[in-house]
This record gives C-alpha cells, sequence and structure tokens, in this order.
C-alpha cells in the first residue's frame, strides 16, 4: 500500500490587509491638504487624550494658558487646511459644472438637435394646439 502524499498544491493565498494599513493608505492616497488635514487632527486627537491626565495637575494660570494655547493652535491650523480644502472643492466644482454646460447648452448643435426633437414630439401629439389649452383647463377643475 503507497503512503499519500500531502495535498501541498494549495495557492498561495493573497495578503489581506488590515485596518490600519487600509486607514494608511487611504491617508496617503488623498491631496496633500487633506492627509495634513487628517494628521492635525489624529496630533489634536492625541495631544488631548494624553493632555487629560496633565490638566489635572496643572495649578496655575500659566499652565492652563500653555495647555488652551496648544489646543487652540491645533484648532486653528486644523480650521485653516479644512477651508483651503473647501475652496479647493468649491473651485473644482464651479470648473465641472461650467465644462458640463458647454458640453450640453453651450454647445450650439446640441441646442438645435434639442430644438428639433422638440418640434417634431410636438407633431407627434396626438391632439392640436387649439385643443391643448381645453385639455389644460379640464386639468385644473
Amino acid at each position: 500500500m503507497k503512503a499519500q502524499e500531502p495535498l501541498n498544491d494549495f495557492p498561495e493565498l493573497p495578503q489581506v490587509p488590515s485596518i490600519g494599513e487600509r486607514v494608511i493608505a487611504a491617508i496617503a492616497r488623498l491631496s496633500p491638504f487633506r492627509s495634513t488635514g487628517i494628521r492635525l487632527m489624529l496630533a489634536m486627537t492625541l495631544f488631548l487624550i494624553l493632555g487629560a491626565g496633565w490638566i489635572r495637575g496643572i495649578d496655575t494660570p500659566e499652565g492652563l494658558f500653555g495647555f488652551m494655547s496648544v489646543s487652540l493652535g491645533f484648532f486653528f491650523v486644523v480650521m485653516v487646511f479644512a477651508i483651503r480644502d473647501f475652496r479647493k472643492l468649491m473651485r473644482s466644482y464651479v470648473v465641472e459644472k461650467e465644462n458640463v454646460f458647454n458640453d450640453t447648452m453651450g454647445d450650439h448643435e446640441f441646442v438645435k438637435d434639442v430644438r428639433t426633437g422638440m418640434q417634431q414630439s410636438e407633431h407627434a401629439m396626438p391632439w392640436t394646439s387649439d385643443e391643448l389649452p381645453a385639455l389644460r383647463q379640464g386639468e385644473s377643475e
């Protein structure tokens, strides 16, 4: 009787990235403004978590002023980055909106095709234009 050989012919499974690796990769793919803002928010969160124990030991107004200055400094820098990112997004939105308009209603050929299609559809209606006001009055009653 022949001994069976172990089955080692399984293909190598791909390595699945962890959640932390996925988050780090997503942050790296962001634009520089967003990734810097996210890093600053993470630093601010870390500072506030670690500073929670530190603030209990503050006995002087100078210590409290220092803690609040650092906290507000982080907040101010994050807000500056958020406003810059918002302005960049709005600028790209306006440009894309103009491009869509120019590709459709700004194109004279497209507008001419729409007008001819509308005129053809008016001729295809089952009622005449004289009957249209009577139909509209009947709908409103």
